[in-house]
């Protein structure tokens, strides 16, 4: 804990003259303590003075954000006077000030000019003037232009900082009398740098004097952006990071079935009927298609804390955070479909998830003695069919019932919600990327263009380059190598990755010839307590030597290696790999083979540890890159080799696209008794 206690401020940064205060008076009790305490005169400067009697002002000066001030006379504004340990504060007074400076707009893209208008308190008289300058996040003036009957017009050409203070200024023949500033966002999407990101630690704004401090510190060693906690609604936090140089990657939401720890320990033997996330998704498509927010009684439905009220709210929100942006926004972490995380599935029983199941099931299954013959059911009717819960399946002989219910639901739910949701922020902000912090349970195949970035969990054991690389190439294949990625990095534990020189030495390098944009820096801890947050000494003044390795090769990364790497278009060879999620699901009803679809014990909710990833490792270690398909993707896609690893579960219709390409001249390389079971 730190000796000074934490000040909360509405607007989210800590008050720089105020911990002074608090330091002071703790230098104070200290130097009492040993009888040290020296014997000072008071300070007799008035606490109001006006502006012309500040010209001979002597002792040490500091404006309210704690800068010593040393112009003489002082322009009208709060101040404070210091002498040793003693400190009064003064106000100088002036009848001309800024009252008000508006712009007409709180952002502007770059090469765009903002206009606005001034507002004295009495008007100008002969030897005093008015400008407007725009200040960047450096301190330096970009602009300087002239106020014609209190108008202004500020052009914004090449920034080179995501905000600039808009600082109206009035100087008579003695300085500057008065100045007041409001700031204009440079709405920058342009995210082409290697990123080393700040995350779950203190930064700018959200955790007092450390946030300040880390981050000040942090920046010098190539950290150049931060989590920012747009699901809190701390629009603040954006114009923090903006102003410490920080780009923002936005935490937007933290969305899925799972609420409360309750939720992991349930009953999961019982179904869900309250969970139906394809109504949700329902309400997201009506915003997307009517441009507008929803009426609660025509969309009562709840699930959790979202319903209309809160979709109506999030649209609101992301309107506003369109003015910065972002290489992404995050919609969900560590949240799963009910019992996903475990394997025991119970979700997908509400009433407009039934239906879509019905209708889906109408256009796979040619009729429903087909389907009942496949599933060994006897539904009378398209409206008897439903889902099922696996360890019903196993008692009545219904595996193949689950395997679709699984698939659907993680396919044209699940993944479907997602997209829906994407949708429904692009409303708000235009070509909006979006993606998930955490594990791999969703059909990627249908993510070409929703939910193609990602924080991706792979690293912190040994070679993530083989035995994890699937989990950066299916977005990649999927996507068209359009995504923003990024891999973890934390000091919670010392992981493989710190545990050496060459280690840390290596770990960016492998980030960015993985493809992925870079790497985040991870703390555990966020509050304003002592010490370095393991990266520097307790008093911040050196780095520790393991974190400059890493700090090092980042930096070198920085200065242009990584942005050419970044802008290069991957080159990638005429093999390619069948993506079949279904099999996923068949592989847990074959528990006990060997190198099943996935592997790990989180196998129901990650990508590697299996076939498809072996297959992958073994291609790359060729220095051949494959890329994910789905057999959709065989025709006209200039492929000339296919492999299918553990593709046992297979449609007609694969299999008939399969035929097709080797009918063609394609080559097909298989493993595990391929299309031995049907979809």
């Amino acid at each position: 804990a730190s000796l000074t206690p934490f000040i909360y401020d509405p607007e989210g940064d800590h008050d720089v003259v105020l911990y002074d205060l608090y330091h002071l008076l703790l230098a104070r009790c200290l130097l009492w303590s040993v009888d040290r305490l020296p014997f000072e005169t008071p300070i007799d400067t008035p606490a109001k003075m006006e502006r012309a009697e500040t010209t001979d002002l002597g002792h040490t000066v500091r404006d309210i954000t704690g800068d010593v001030v040393k112009g003489r006379p002082l322009p009208a504004g709060d101040y404070f006077i210091d002498r040793g340990l003693a400190s009064r504060s003064l106000r100088v007074e002036s009848d001309l000030r800024v009252e008000k400076i508006e712009t007409e707009t709180e952002w502007v893209d770059p090469g765009g000019a903002v206009s606005g208008s001034i507002k004295l308190t009495r008007p100008l008289k002969e030897g005093e003037s008015v400008w407007v300058e725009a200040i960047d996040t450096w301190g330096r003036v970009a602009a300087k232009v002239n106020v014609v009957e209190n108008r202004f017009t500020v052009d914004f050409e090449n920034p080179l900082s995501e905000l600039w203070d808009l600082r109206a200024v009035i100087q008579d023949r003695r300085g500057v009398v008065h100045s007041q500033s409001t700031p204009v966002v440079i709405h920058n999407t342009v995210f082409d740098d290697f990123l080393f990101m700040l995350i779950f630690a203190p930064t700018p704004g959200q955790n007092g004097w450390k946030g300040q401090l880390h981050a000040k510190r942090m920046r010098e060693f190539g950290i150049n952006s931060t989590y920012t906690y747009l699901i809190y609604n701390r629009h603040e936090q954006f114009y923090q990071n903006a102003r410490a140089n920080l780009r923002s990657v936005v935490y937007a939401e933290h969305i899925g079935e799972i609420f409360t720890p309750a939720d992991h320990t349930q009953d999961f033997t019982v179904e869900r009927h309250d969970l139906d996330l394809a109504e949700l998704s329902r309400m997201c498509r009506q915003i997307v298609e009517t441009g507008r927010e929803l009426d609660p009684e025509k969309f009562p439905y709840r699930m959790g804390n979202f319903g209309a009220e809160s979709l109506n709210a999030r649209l609101s929100n992301y309107h506003l955070a369109a003015r910065f942006g972002s290489p992404f926004y995050t919609l969900t972490g560590e949240n799963y479909l009910s019992g996903e995380f475990k394997g025991l599935e119970n979700s997908g029983f509400g009433p407009t998830t039934t239906r879509r199941f019905q209708a889906w099931c109408q256009s796979e299954f040619e009729d429903l003695d087909a389907l009942n013959a496949e599933w060994n059911t006897d539904f009378e009717s398209w409206d008897k069919v439903r889902g099922i819960l696996i360890q019903d399946a196993v008692e009545q002989d219904q595996l193949p019932r689950w395997i679709d219910f699984r698939y659907f639901m993680r396919s044209r739910v699940w993944t479907q919600f997602f997209m829906d949701w994407t949708d429904m922020m692009r409303v708000a902000i235009p070509n909006a990327k979006t993606g998930r912090v955490g594990h791999d349970h969703h059909d990627f195949s249908r993510y070409r263009e929703h939910m193609t970035s990602s924080k991706l969990y792979i690293g912190q054991s040994p070679l993530p380059e083989w035995h994890e690389a699937i989990v950066a190439e299916l977005p990649q294949s999927f996507s068209g190598d359009q995504g923003f990625l990024l891999a973890p990095q934390s000091t919670i534990r010392w992981n493989y990755d710190l545990q050496s020189e060459i280690n840390r030495e290596r770990w960016p390098w492998l980030t960015l010839m993985l493809g992925l944009n870079g790497f985040d820096w991870e703390n555990g801890l966020a509050g304003p307590t002592l010490g370095g947050m393991s990266a520097f000494t307790p008093c911040y003044s050196e780095a520790l030597p393991f974190f400059k390795d890493m700090a090092r090769e980042v930096q070198t990364i920085q200065r242009g290696i990584g942005k050419l790497t970044i802008a290069a278009k991957p080159h990638r060879s005429e093999v390619a790999i069948l993506w079949a999620p279904r099999n996923h699901y068949l592989s847990r009803c074959l528990p006990f083979e060997e190198n099943g679809f996935t592997g790990t014990w989180l196998s129901n909710t990650v990508t590697y540890g299996g076939a498809p990833a072996d297959c992958l490792a073994l291609l790359n270690s060729l220095r051949i890159r494959p890329t994910f398909i789905v057999p959709e993707d065989l025709a006209g896609g200039g492929f000339r080799a296919l492999m299918l690893p553990y593709n046992k579960a297979m449609s007609s219709a694969e299999a008939e696209a399969i035929r097709q390409f080797v009918h063609s001249g394609g080559l097909v390389i298989a493993d595990n008794e391929p299309g031995s079971f049907t979809e």
